[in-house]
């Protein structure tokens, strides 16, 4: 018996696949993790982009209702590999419609959205809220917001994490007119 469990400690010929079947569910959980963590930090990079693409070239030139919403639904080229029917955007125009700086003349002109509204801000016709730092437009000026939710789901870790939101909000002013009205409005 003792000559019998000399010879099994003895014996190393699997060591290495337990070791590798130890290592193995470490190794897996490292690389999916590794993954998820690029894929959410690509899209949010993409959503950022997108929201500063769509309010730049909105800001560009006073453009119609027609023409805002052909630039609103092409916004999902800009996001593949994901698909944009987890995602909404909302264009906004903000003025202050006095020669002052009080807040309480800031008013939403228009706002157009794709795939259900994203804003944070408020309808048109309102008081915006919840515009980062406390902006305020001062002067009669005019700034155009974009904004962009995405309802967000895992691909590896879909039934640990569950959805997330993830909010971008892009701010600029209007580079050909003031654009308090859509043209044709």
């Amino acid at each position: 018996m003792r000559k019998l469990c000399k010879k099994f400690l003895g014996n190393h010929l699997g060591s290495v696949a337990i070791e590798f079947s130890l290592v193995l569910p470490l190794y897996v959980l490292i690389l999916s993790s590794a993954f998820e963590l690029t894929m959410y930090a690509l899209l949010q990079n993409k959503l950022q982009r997108l929201t500063s693409v769509m309010a730049d070239t909105i800001s560009r030139q006073n453009i119609t209702r027609e023409a805002l919403q052909g630039f609103l639904s092409q916004s999902g080229q800009f996001v593949t590999p994901f698909n944009f029917s987890n995602g909404k955007i909302t264009i906004s125009q903000i003025r202050n419609s006095e020669e002052d700086d009080d807040p309480s003349d800031m008013v939403i002109s228009w706002q157009e959205s794709f795939q259900g509204s994203a804003t944070q801000l408020g309808t048109p016709g309102a008081i915006p809220a919840n515009l980062p730092n406390n902006l305020t437009v001062l002067d009669e000026q005019t700034i155009i917001v974009a904004e962009i939710s995405y309802n967000y789901t895992s691909f590896v870790f879909s039934s640990l994490i569950g959805d997330k939101t993830l909010y971008s909000i892009y701010i600029t002013t209007p580079r050909g007119g003031t654009m308090n009205t859509l043209l044709g409005e």
